[in-house]
């Protein structure tokens, strides 16, 4: 028994010992044909093949007692136990590794490793009524746990005061205090969806809210009273979260986009294919670093990569037309898209017709759809100023004054009968007033409002001096002297 016993624990080794001799495809079908074929030639008598005598010369040796065979025997031993705990290793990494993404199938996985039993486990019983009881008291007692447990909530939260550590110093002065009808009406007024930080779910709240509503008032009144935030209000569940970890918030495109916009600038700050090659190498390392999908990095620069040679043939080939005559195209601007598209076809025309081609754009002026129908006074800076009046048929006529409004405006009060202005028209020049009379005023000084218009003019009139103001400062101006 004891050398049957030994010779079972020498089969690992001595496969191990063969493997090394014969080949190690195992797994394919000609290497199990071999074995057949060795296996039907043992069978029927036939000569064994050199493998199997090695075999059987290998047996002999190790089940001697000798001390070198048996050296041998434990050196191997040892060999195959390290290969055999490293390749079970490296089956259940790799299987938890597989099924990491898949919650259902790593715990069905760690169940049959462990070797747990299946189905649900229930206390142990002889008597189902019993069971029953059982199952009837601890519930009995979770549900006096939680009356209680709501009785001295209740309790405490029935006073108006916070406990020593949460009183602080700050205060809200800005928020009012809420009653019970504006909490119900907030209530009822919002979305009916839950959330897992909910302690009871919104139904129940709606339905049970005639007597939950005094004491979430009260917990909200505090709250705005002292201070204090808890910090159980302060949690929350961001959403959606990621299932995979190849998954991304960003989409495709936009990644495209900005690898495309990454690739164009080292393009332009490369001065040969050779350093926008080494460009290329950063950006690939880069992008990998941000967990930017391989294929998408490679798709991106193959494609932006034959772009730029598809661009550059036409250049080299407008580069021979370049000594030719260059025929201009007048063509109106509409935007930039067809301008593009008019661009590039017109290279296109330039090649096979071998004559340098070149678009001229041209936009439409705002005077062709925007014409002018009369002449408008100039408004630009006229506005809320202090002006000056000089006759142009005499060089005694002058006036200074004010306007919170536009200059021409004013010009055109000065043409009424009971302005200064124009009675010195009337008296000195016979009413000859000129068709252009805007001409003649000038702006002093640009002012902000109408105290510095009133200030301004007051002291130009007294240091002008001019002939036609009937007084030497406006009546309110003297209200701030």
């Amino acid at each position: 028994m004891a050398s049957a016993s030994n010779t079972f624990l020498f089969i690992p080794v001595i496969l191990l010992v063969l493997n090394c001799k014969v080949s190690h495809s195992v797994a394919s079908t000609d290497e199990k044909s071999e074995k057949r074929f060795v296996v039907h030639q043992i069978c029927n008598g036939e000569p064994p093949p050199q493998a199997f005598s090695e075999f059987v010369s290998l047996i002999k040796v190790l089940t001697s007692k000798t001390p070198t065979n048996l050296a041998l025997f434990r050196s191997l031993r040892n060999r195959v136990t390290y290969l055999m705990n490293k390749a079970r290793q490296e089956y259940h990494r790799n299987l938890i590794d597989d099924m990491g993404n898949d919650q259902r199938k790593l715990f069905e996985a760690s169940r049959s490793l462990l070797n747990l039993a299946e189905g649900s486990t229930f206390p142990p019983s002889t008597d189902y009524q019993v069971l029953a009881t059982d199952f009837g008291e601890f519930f009995v007692q979770e549900i006096s746990g939680i009356k209680s447990m709501i009785s001295s909530t209740a309790h405490r939260s029935s006073s108006s005061t916070l406990p020593a550590e949460f009183v602080t110093d700050a205060s809200f002065s800005e928020f009012e205090l809420k009653s019970t009808n504006d909490e119900q009406a907030i209530t009822l007024s919002s979305a009916k969806k839950s959330c897992l930080l909910d302690p009871i779910p919104t139904t129940l709240l709606v339905e049970h809210l005639d007597v939950l509503l005094p004491t979430i008032t009260r917990m909200i009144n505090l709250s705005l009273s002292t201070g204090h935030f808890p910090d159980s209000w302060k949690l929350a569940i961001v959403r959606p979260l990621l299932k995979k970890a190849e998954q991304s918030y960003v989409d495709n495109r936009y990644k495209r986009n900005l690898l495309t916009t990454m690739l164009d600038r080292a393009y332009r700050l490369s001065s040969s294919w050779l350093y926008f090659s080494e460009e290329c190498e950063r950006l690939k390392n880069l992008f990998s670093r941000l967990d930017y999908p391989h294929h998408l990095i490679n798709s991106a620069i193959n494609t932006f990569i034959n772009s730029r040679i598809a661009d550059q043939q036409p250049l080299q080939a407008l580069g021979r037309l370049a000594k030719n005559d260059v025929t201009r195209v007048v063509i109106p601007f509409k935007d930039q898209d067809s301008a593009n598209i008019v661009k590039t076809q017109l290279k296109d025309l330039s090649i096979k017709l071998q004559t340098t081609i070149q678009p001229v754009f041209v936009s439409r002026k705002i005077g062709q759809d925007l014409k002018e129908c009369e002449t408008k006074p100039q408004l630009v800076n006229q506005q809320c100023v202090v002006y000056q009046f000089k006759c142009n048929l005499c060089d005694t006529g002058s006036y200074v004054g004010y306007t919170r409004g536009h200059l021409y405006a004013r010009v055109d009060s000065h043409k009424s009968t009971s302005s200064s202005v124009r009675k010195h028209y009337d008296n000195d020049h016979a009413g000859a007033v000129p068709e252009d009379l805007l001409s003649c005023f000038k702006v002093l000084k640009k002012c902000m409002n109408k105290f510095d218009c009133l200030v301004n003019e007051m002291l130009y009139i007294k240091q002008l001096t001019p002939s036609l103001n009937v007084q030497t400062d406006s009546i309110r101006a003297k209200v701030f002297v």
